[in-house]
């Protein structure tokens, strides 16, 4: 790409366009705890779309709850086609106050949502409608996809992978990553263990059965057994598995033996691992926990109720899409730009679970995500659009088998 043609990408971006959106898209609620959930901001992503004359439609994944989708560009099937991809649900306000009231602050723009990932969302939104003004040619095609869910289940994308109603050669996922481009991130599965006695008055213990007793026995087991075992296995990228105890409940009064108590976990996987492996890991401490304690009651469960299936992501550091993305940072930008795994999950597992290779790369810091200061920096948010803009125009003129290096 001409030097020429680059120059072009920064002058037909405005950042004030790009700002300005992501603005209107904090200030409508999509989190678990509003009225509409995902529906208001996808209807009002559908009109922007339309109102650019870009085609747009939404598909209902739950009742109020639609996946939305755009297109631009030529579905000619010997040129590549690109997915650019982001979550429309944040998760609630908490702490944050005045969440959905956007605010400019030097550099920054805080508000619900703007680093998770409305702002990635906007830049990608940005993107469609300059490639539509100003590069009505593309061989290819480019498909935004706003996808429900991700907070919870990641049913949004998940759809898109099972279906196989949407195809590409690659998907960029805008999840927080400072620009730097992250091709793999560890899985993530909940799993709950829950233990049952026999409850009776504080004062007489022993004619209970005390369940936090054997919970606490089960998290010693748990050290010495299964964290020394995650501890040998590594993964050329992305480390070690890691397992978090990070929530008991048991016990309603000091004065009552408690006759349940619950463990949960929150486990990071790796490729080479499944849910039933890990599973049974869980099932193999109640085992070494039965021999000293034959009567013990114990249950292992999946919690997908909360979590779904949240598979690690593994798209090789060498795929072209990478090494695209990474003459992008370079030429735009003008640094080297850093490949590293997520530290995260993204949607970007259910897509590359589904045959659509998927790297993720979008503006913002993780850290800033979810907190009660929620933020992202507008240069970068500018900087986003660019980069996806370059992406696009540098891919979909590329062949099937042209490699893209």
């Amino acid at each position: 790409m001409g030097t020429d043609k680059i120059k072009d990408i920064f002058e037909n971006i405005d950042q004030e366009e790009v700002v300005v959106l992501t603005e209107k898209l904090i200030e409508i609620e999509s989190h678990k705890e509003s009225v509409q959930r995902e529906s208001a901001v996808a209807y009002y992503i559908q009109s922007f779309f339309r109102s650019h004359d870009i085609e747009a439609w939404t598909e209902e994944i739950y009742p109020n709850r639609p996946n939305i989708y755009a297109k631009v560009g030529k579905s000619d099937k010997s040129y590549k086609r690109i997915i650019l991809n982001g979550h429309i649900d944040t998760v609630p306000a908490y702490t944050m106050e005045n969440a959905f009231q956007p605010k400019r602050k030097e550099n920054d723009l805080y508000g619900r949502g703007a680093v998770d990932m409305k702002g990635a969302i906007a830049a990608m939104m940005v993107a469609m409608v300059t490639l539509k003004r100003y590069y009505p040619n593309l061989a290819g095609e480019v498909i935004f996809a706003g996808v429900i869910d991700e907070e919870e289940r990641a049913e949004g994308a998940r759809h898109i992978a099972d279906s196989g109603n949407l195809t590409a050669d690659i998907a960029i996922i805008g999840e927080p990553t400072e620009l730097k481009i992250m091709p793999a991130h560890k899985g993530m599965e909940w799993t709950e263990v829950a233990f049952h006695g026999k409850s009776s008055h504080g004062s007489t213990p022993n004619a209970g059965i005390n369940a936090v007793y054997h919970a606490s026995e089960f998290i010693r087991i748990m050290q010495e057994n299964l964290l020394p075992e995650l501890e040998r296995r590594e993964h050329p990228v992305l480390g070690k598995p890691t397992l978090n105890l990070g929530k008991i409940i048991g016990g309603s009064d000091p004065n009552v033996v408690p006759d349940k108590c619950f463990l949960q976990f929150d486990r990071r996987w790796l490729p080479g691992e499944s849910t039933e492996s890990m599973i049974e890991e869980f099932n193999n401490l109640v085992r070494i926990q039965k021999k000293t304690n034959p009567s013990i009651e114990v249950s292992v469960r999946r919690m997908s109720e909360t979590t779904g299936y949240h598979p690690p992501l593994d798209t090789p550091f060498d795929h072209w899409g990478v090494k695209a993305l990474e003459k992008g940072v370079r030429t735009l930008f003008g640094r080297d730009p850093e490949v590293v795994m997520f530290p995260g999950w993204s949607d970007g597992a259910q897509l590359a679970n589904g045959g659509i290779p998927s790297v993720v790369c979008g503006p913002g810091r993780l850290e800033d995500a979810h907190s009660g200061k929620e933020k992202i920096n507008m240069n970068e948010l500018y900087q986003a659009a660019v980069l996806y803009t370059y992406f696009a125009l540098d891919i979909t003129g590329r062949g099937k088998n042209e490699s893209g290096k």
